[in-house]
């Protein structure tokens, strides 16, 4: 186990990283069972993790069509897919670290966007709840999509108050099925005695993933509703 301590998040080793939220107590289901599963797939193993989102946008993920993407008559739903944020200041981290309050731990799982095929990825400009939403599937076109990303990043604290920036915050980045543990380049966690946790927790399922105190992942805004 190899400890870090980074005030912001470099990631020089993959200049793409994207991140999803869940929870310590998730990380023994998560690596036990080979990785990230989609809602779809989660389903239908018998996987029951802890989760922070909305029930109700849960549900309706289901039932989403992800227009970009097809399989065999009919297109692909949106909870066929593992999501990452493609930016991590949103409101979603507002419900986790308002949960985090009864006792639960964030962490945030980081992977490098093009480490996965081509033909199982998708991403959104925005959350791809909200209206307008923009889906791409050209390889092509992702550095643009991070650049832009990274722009709306650096300007966060000047125009992040409208609803209309919330959901471009929310962008994902979407990966068919499932994401093997292999692809997780590194586990952040926001407070030190959550570090410490994450540390013992990662020793005992004796994986090697880097475990880093990243305190300016986990800044947030109140949540938008759809």
């Amino acid at each position: 186990m190899r400890k870090g301590w980074k005030r912001l998040p470099t990631f020089d080793r993959f200049p793409t990283p994207v991140f999803h939220m869940t929870w310590l107590e998730n990380l023994e289901s998560v690596v036990l069972s080979g990785g990230l599963w989609s809602d779809a797939q989660l389903a239908t193993r018998g996987i029951a993790p802890t989760n922070y989102g909305d029930p109700e946008i849960k549900a309706k993920r289901l039932r989403r069509a992800v227009p970009v993407v097809a399989k065999g008559t009919g297109p692909l739903m949106l909870g066929d897919f593992v999501p990452f944020y493609v930016l991590t200041r949103n409101a979603a981290l507002y419900v986790m670290q308002r949960d985090g309050g009864r006792g639960s731990v964030p962490v945030m799982l980081v992977a490098s966007a093009h480490s996965f095929a081509a033909e199982t990825v998708v991403w959104t400009d925005r959350h791809p709840l909200a209206n307008g939403v923009v889906w791409t599937a050209d390889f092509a076109k992702l550095p643009s999509a991070f650049d832009s990303a990274q722009r709306l990043d650096h300007s966060w604290r000047e125009h992040g108050s409208g609803p209309k920036a919330k959901h471009e915050w929310m962008a994902e980045f979407l990966v068919k099925d499932h994401v093997p543990w292999s692809a997780i380049m590194a586990l952040c966690i926001r407070d030190e005695n959550d570090y410490e946790a994450a540390l013992q927790e990662a020793a005992w399922l004796r994986i090697d993933t880097p475990v880093r105190r990243v305190p300016d992942l986990f800044e947030s805004e109140r949540p938008t509703r759809y």
